[in-house]
C-alpha cells in the first residue's frame, strides 16, 4: 500500500485504505463488500480535518438505506463507504481548533457523503465543526456510537419539544440507543421519566435514570396510560420508536394539552404493512380537531433539520460533564463488521453496535 507523509506530523498517512463499500442495494450481506483500495482523501478543503479511525458506530439509519434506498439523481450513487458515526484521533488539523493527536468522534451527515465516504473505514475527512474532542472519561469504543443518537435525542428534547426543568417526560423505548441518551438528558434536566422497556431491561432503564419503566410486553403503552393516566399529564412524549400511530391518536388523555409529542421515523419491517401505516399517519397528519382529530401538538423529527455543529457539541458537554453515559451493546472487528449487522438487525441490542477500525 502506497504512502505519503506529512509535514506536520510524523505520522504517514496512507493513500488507500480498507472499508466496507455499499455497491447495490439490498441487506447488509447483500450490498456490501469489503475493499482494500478506496482512496483517502488526504486533500483537504477549507475547514475540513483528517481523522485517523479507532472505531465505527452502526446505525438503523445505515442498514435501512442499503435495503431501501433507490438509486436517485439528486443522492450520492453508490458505491459509497458506510456508515456515519465514528471516533478517532486528528492526524490533520488544517488551521482548525483541533491539533494532531487530538482525541475526537463525530459524525459524517446522512445523504452528504463526500466523494462516496462513510465512517466504516480507516481514515475519514470532514468538517471541523462536525467533530468534538473525546471527554477522557470515555473510551474510543463509547465514543464511536454517540453522534447521530446523541445529536436525534438533544436536538428534539431542547429543539423541537421545549424541554425544561420540573417536567415530566416519557420516552417510548427506553433500552433504545436514542431512547437510553434521551432517557439520562431529561433526567439531567431536572425532569420526571417515565419509560417502556421489556421486563429483562427494566433495571438497565431504571439505572439510566427513569423513574418508572413500564414493561410493554405486558401494556401497550396507550392502553397503559388510558388505563392509568398519569398525573401531572406529559409536558413531552418522545417515542423514539413511532411503531403505533395509536400512542399519539390516544393521548389526550395523558399528555397536557400544551404538551408536545415527538415522534420519530416509522419502521416498516413488512411492505405489506405500508398501506395500514400509512392511513394511521393519515389521521394524525391531516384529520381536523373538528372531524376528531387529536388536540395535542405533534412534531416530526427530521435528523439534521437543526444544526449539527451546535447540537453536538452542547450533547458533548453533557457528556463531558458525566450526566450522559454511553450503553455499548457489544463490539466487532472490522472483518466482522456483517455480524455486527445481524446483531443490530435482530433488535435485541441494548445500546450501539461497535465496529473496530483496523490498525493497518
Amino acid at each position: 500500500m502506497a504512502t505519503t507523509a506529512t509535514a506536520s506530523s510524523p505520522i504517514t498517512i496512507p493513500t488507500a485504505q480498507k472499508a466496507w463499500v455499499v455497491v447495490r442495494r439490498g441487506s447488509p450481506s447483500q450490498s456490501l463488500v469489503l475493499a482494500d483500495d478506496i482512496p483517502v482523501l488526504s486533500d483537504l478543503g477549507a475547514g475540513e480535518i483528517l481523522v485517523k479511525i479507532h472505531a465505527a458506530g452502526l446505525n438503523p439509519l445505515g442498514y435501512k438505506l442499503t435495503k431501501y434506498l433507490p438509486t436517485l439523481p439528486f443522492l450520492p450513487g453508490r458505491p459509497y463507504v458506510a456508515e456515519y458515526d465514528f471516533s478517532g484521533t486528528v492526524v490533520k488539523g488544517n488551521g482548525s481548533c483541533f491539533n494532531d493527536g487530538d482525541a475526537v468522534y463525530g459524525i459524517l451527515r446522512p445523504f452528504a457523503f463526500k466523494r462516496g465516504q462513510g465512517a466504516l473505514c480507516q481514515y475519514i475527512s470532514v468538517p471541523a465543526e462536525d467533530v468534538v474532542r473525546k471527554p477522557e472519561t470515555i473510551s474510543f469504543n463509547e465514543a464511536a456510537g454517540l453522534s447521530l443518537s446523541g445529536i436525534t435525542a438533544y436536538a428534539a428534547l431542547f429543539d423541537v419539544a421545549k424541554l425544561e426543568p420540573g417536567q415530566s417526560v416519557f420516552v417510548n423505548g427506553g433500552s433504545t440507543a436514542i431512547g437510553s441518551l434521551a432517557i439520562q438528558i431529561a433526567k439531567s434536566t431536572g425532569c420526571h421519566v417515565v419509560a417502556t422497556a421489556s421486563a429483562t431491561k427494566i433495571t438497565l432503564v431504571k439505572s439510566l435514570g427513569a423513574d418508572e419503566v413500564i414493561d410493554y410486553t405486558q401494556h401497550l403503552p396507550h392502553e397503559y396510560f388510558l388505563d392509568n393516566p398519569p398525573t401531572p399529564r406529559f409536558h413531552v412524549i418522545y417515542d423514539s420508536i413511532s411503531d403505533k400511530p395509536e400512542l399519539f391518536l390516544n393521548c389526550e388523555k395523558y399528555l397536557a394539552p400544551s404538551g408536545t409529542y415527538v415522534g420519530l421515523g416509522a419502521p416498516i419491517p413488512y411492505l405489506s404493512e405500508l398501506p395500514s401505516l400509512v392511513w394511521k399517519y393519515m389521521q394524525v397528519l391531516f384529520r381536523p380537531t373538528w372531524l376528531g382529530g387529536v388536540k395535542r401538538e405533534w412534531r416530526y423529527y427530521i435528523v439534521g433539520s437543526t444544526g449539527w455543529g451546535r447540537v453536538l457539541a452542547a450533547f458533548n458537554n453533557m457528556v463531558t460533564e458525566g450526566k450522559v453515559r454511553p450503553l455499548v451493546d457489544s463490539v466487532y472487528t472490522f472483518e466482522d463488521a456483517l455480524k455486527g449487522y445481524d446483531r443490530i438487525m435482530s433488535e435485541r441490542a441494548v445500546g450501539k453496535i461497535i465496529i473496530t477500525a483496523p490498525s493497518s
